[in-house]
């Protein structure tokens, strides 16, 4: 998502003249980039995005981390 913002900006601000079309169209494209956040809804039961797949993996690190260190206790009992 970070490439298409960097490129949506050099081609706007480089490569396209003021006052053309395409350069409004790309301003709009542009805005869209930067507002729209990017989610998965998979069967529409939930929606996925960047912070709840960031919360998933943390949990589950978490819980093989705890997993990990109960075992190592009990092999040294």
């Amino acid at each position: 998502m970070e490439e298409t913002h960097v490129l949506l900006n050099k081609v706007t601000y480089h490569l396209t003249p003021i006052g053309c079309p395409v350069l409004l169209e790309l301003d709009i494209f542009h805005m869209q980039v930067i507002l729209c956040k990017t989610t998965f809804a998979p069967l529409d039961v939930f929606t996925l995005d960047r912070s709840l797949m960031v919360t998933v993996i943390t949990t589950l690190v978490t819980f093989v981390v705890f997993i990990k260190q109960y075992s190592v206790i009990d092999e040294c009992k």
